[in-house]
This record gives C-alpha cells, sequence and structure tokens, in this order.
C-alpha cells in the first residue's frame, strides 16, 4: 500500500466513526433484549433470536466488523482493507435489502417517517464504496508482496 494521504485520513476517519457510531446503536438496540442481568444467559439469547433473525445478526456485525477494520487496516497500510471495505458495502447493501425485503414492506421503507433512515443508509453505503475506490486506487502493483509472507490460492 503507498503512503498516507491526507484525503486518505480524511476519509478513513469519517468511515470510522460511521461505523463505530453504528456499532454503539446496534449494542444499544439490543442491549434490552441481551441484558444477561436480568434474565440469565440462556433466557437473553433466546429473546435476541426471537427478535432478530440469524440472517440479520449475520449481516449486522459482518458489516460492523469489515467497516470498522477497513480504516484500521488502511492506518497500518494493510493491502486488506481493500477487501473489508468492499465487504462492508455489499453486506451493508445486503442487509438494507433483506430488511427491506423481510422485515417490512418496500412501502415503509419509502414512506415518509422512514425517509431518513432509508437516505442514511444510501449516504452511509455509498461513502464505504468511495472508500473503497479510494483504497483500490491506490494500490501498488505488486498486490501481495513477497516480504509480506501473505499467500492465497494460485498466488506466486
Amino acid at each position: 500500500m503507498k503512503k498516507l494521504t491526507v484525503f486518505g485520513v480524511i476519509l478513513a476517519i469519517i468511515v470510522l466513526g460511521i461505523y463505530a457510531t453504528e456499532a454503539y446503536d446496534t449494542i444499544r438496540l439490543m442491549w434490552g433484549y441481551v441484558d444477561p442481568v436480568v434474565y440469565g444467559v440462556d433466557v437473553a439469547f433466546q429473546r435476541l433470536f426471537e427478535a432478530y433473525p440469524w440472517w440479520w445478526l449475520l449481516c449486522t456485525f459482518g458489516t460492523i466488523l469489515c467497516g470498522v477494520l477497513a480504516p484500521v487496516l488502511y492506518f497500518c497500510k494493510s493491502v486488506h482493507s481493500i477487501e473489508c471495505a468492499y465487504s462492508a458495502f455489499g453486506l451493508d447493501v445486503l442487509t438494507f435489502v433483506l430488511n427491506a425485503t423481510f422485515r417490512q414492506s418496500w412501502a415503509t421503507v419509502f414512506s415518509a417517517g422512514s425517509g431518513k433512515t432509508f437516505i442514511f443508509a444510501i449516504i452511509v453505503a455509498f461513502l464505504t464504496l468511495a472508500f473503497a475506490g479510494y483504497l483500490s486506487s491506490r494500490k501498488e502493483y505488486g498486490y501481495h508482496s513477497t516480504e509480506s509472507g501473505w499467500r492465497f490460492l494460485g498466488s506466486r
């Protein structure tokens, strides 16, 4: 990965802030279901899986994890920040589509009350895509350098 730029650092801080806030909101949202002090551990997780389907939990936590890791890996100058940023974008879009399809109707998504949520979700997705595109444009020719020791299937 090439050296860090001012634009890249600003974009990474914005993306990190958005996904850190999303992580905080998700934990705060689910704390009422998972409070082990009040309900006990087994009942708390049972309530969590009754309230949220497994695919929603998987996509949401994957989005948050990849969204937080991408800027951190960018600050560490790792080429794997590109995969994390594209994964965060893909999981963000998948979460939105699955939420709109299975958890509520499309009419509710585009209604006046949740229009702000819809616009914010689109802004977050495109900011993540812009960050991933910026990272891809800064990629060097040697995607996996011989010094790093990283090897994937078919790489030399």
